[in-house]
C-alpha cells in the first residue's frame, strides 16, 4: 500500500524519507532484476565460498546461505536437472565440473562404499561386514545392510 501511496503521490513526505532511511525497495521487482542482473555468475561464485568453507561443491539441496538465505542447494540441484536434460549451457557445465560438481552425488556416492566394501574383502577375505563397522571413516556396515534390505524388497537396481 506504500508503493501505490508513493506512485499516486499520496506517501506523507515523512513517511516516504522514513521507509528510504530503512531500505524500502519502491519497485521490487526491478530491484530484483538488478540484484540478480548476474544470477548464475552470483550463484557460482557462492558455490565457490561454499568449496573454500566445506571442502567441495556438493550443496544438499535444502542448504541456504548463512549470510542472506540464498538457496544454493536448490540452485544446484536445478543445475543437475537441466544437464540431465540437456539444458545446460556447455560453458556452465564446464565451470561446475571444473571446481568438482558431482552430478550424480548418490551415485557417486554408493560407487564410493562398493570401493570401500572391496578394501574390506580384500584385507578381511569376505564381504560379512559387521553392522556398525567403519571404513576410512563411512559406516559401510550399515550402508551393507541397506543394500541387502533393498534386495530383499526388490528394490536394488540392477
Amino acid at each position: 500500500r506504500q508503493r501505490l501511496n508513493k506512485r499516486k503521490g499520496r506517501l506523507d513526505l515523512d513517511h516516504q524519507q522514513r521507509l528510504d532511511h530503512i531500505g524500502i525497495y519502491w519497485e521490487p521487482r526491478i530491484q530484483h532484476l538488478e540484484k540478480n542482473k548476474n544470477g548464475w555468475n552470483r550463484m557460482y561464485f557462492l558455490l565457490e565460498e561454499y568449496k573454500k568453507k566445506h571442502g567441495h561443491p556438493n550443496v544438499p539441496k535444502r542448504y541456504y546461505t548463512e549470510d542472506d538465505g540464498v538457496k544454493l542447494g536448490q540452485w544446484l540441484d536445478k543445475q543437475r536437472v537441466y544437464k540431465r536434460k540437456g539444458e545446460l549451457n556447455a560453458d556452465h557445465e564446464r565451470a561446475l565440473e571444473d571446481i568438482g560438481v558431482l552430478w550424480d552425488p548418490l551415485m557417486t556416492r554408493w560407487e564410493k562404499n562398493y570401493l570401500l566394501l572391496q578394501q574390506f574383502h580384500g584385507r578381511e577375505g569376505h564381504g560379512n561386514v559387521p553392522q556398525g563397522h567403519e571404513e576410512d571413516g563411512t559406516n559401510i556396515g550399515k550402508w551393507l545392510g541397506k543394500q541387502r534390505e533393498k534386495r530383499r524388497n526388490n528394490k536394488l537396481d540392477p
